[in-house]
């Protein structure tokens, strides 16, 4: 399948061309997917052969300090690039990501935006953090109260960021703001309350999301990171009716809740159910690289009763939008 990658290097002062030929030189082996390339290095370029009678040959040529160019390649992409060794299209992009670390910036992008992801994709690991002090007595306090479902403990912890009222309709709010969300129309109600959390508490790359392109015109995805949250949290809940992330850094998410959460979790009792869940959805916040803002205008409002009446309540949750 042809796909076209761009690529824009800036070096770091200390950094040479010859620096980054002799990193990404060592991603090319003579076996496996890289196993026909051939490069070749001649002062400020290098040029990889891919050996297929199709691709472009790759040529990586510094001004400078700085290297601009694209790249049509014919790998195939039937396959899962963020995780299959032997795809020579995740393989050309690991050997571009090595030289980051001796950039002051790099840039990668590509016709079917898949580069950047498998980008994010190496670039972050999921940690599974522990609660801090001020979460810790946040999960006791609301433990104590009656919030002893995992699933209502979550939708408590987000409803006090929001300044929710103690009873109320998750309905009103979504439907208030269907224009706004991008996961409105054909995803569970359950990760739309993720979706609304993050459109009103959270800021993106020091930008909160109704301030991004992705969300101030009307149409389109929103970041991967929306999806990698909305859907992964989304996920811990019995209401959530979906399939299973599988894009980008959604992955990541998806292989860790499957394979080292969930064991973990099913046996847990009710408290540690409480606080896996909180741990789970704080460290894929803190993976999104998500930082949290608070709504505008409004002040956290801390819950004072359990009420399975409120819109905390999983029983209350809209099954359809």
């Amino acid at each position: 399948m042809a796909d076209t990658i761009f690529y824009k290097l800036e070096l770091k002062k200390k950094k040479t061309p010859e620096d980054v030929f002799l990193r990404m030189q060592k991603f090319i082996k003579k076996r496996g997917p890289t196993k026909k390339w051939i490069c070749s290095v001649d002062d400020n370029k290098m040029s990889v052969d891919f050996g297929d009678d199709i691709s472009e040959t790759f040529v990586l040529q510094f001004v400078g300090k700085q290297a601009e160019g694209f790249c049509k390649v014919e790998f195939s992409m039937d396959c899962d690039l963020f995780r299959d060794e032997s795809s020579e299209y995740r393989a050309f992009l690991v050997m571009l990501h090595s030289a980051k670390k001796y950039c002051e910036n790099m840039e990668i992008s590509d016709d079917y935006d898949v580069a950047q992801e498998v980008f994010n994709d190496l670039d972050y690991q999921l940690k599974f953090r522990e609660l801090n002090q001020n979460e810790k007595e946040r999960l006791d306090r609301l433990y104590q109260l009656g919030f002893h479902n995992y699933e209502e403990f979550l939708l408590a912890i987000i409803s006090e960021d929001l300044g929710m009222p103690e009873i109320f309709k998750w309905e009103d709010y979504l439907n208030k703001n269907s224009k706004n969300l991008k996961l409105y129309s054909g995803f569970p109600p359950i990760s739309v309350i993720f979706e609304y959390y993050l459109y009103e508490t959270s800021m993106i790359k020091k930008h909160r999301l109704p301030e991004t392109d992705r969300y101030r015109y009307f149409g389109g995805d929103p970041p991967a990171e929306v999806y990698a949250f909305a859907l992964g949290v989304g996920a811990l809940f019995k209401c959530y009716d979906f399939l299973i992330n599988t894009w980008g850094r959604g992955i990541q998410v998806t292989n860790y809740y499957i394979d080292k959460f969930l064991p973990v979790f099913k046996k847990a009792g009710d408290y540690e159910k409480c606080e896996l869940a909180y741990r789970f959805m704080m460290s894929v916040y803190d993976f999104c690289k998500f930082t949290f803002a608070g709504k505008e205008g409004t002040e956290p409002a801390c819950i004072s009763s359990y009420s399975d009446k409120s819109g905390y309540a999983v029983k209350n949750i809209p099954m359809y939008l």
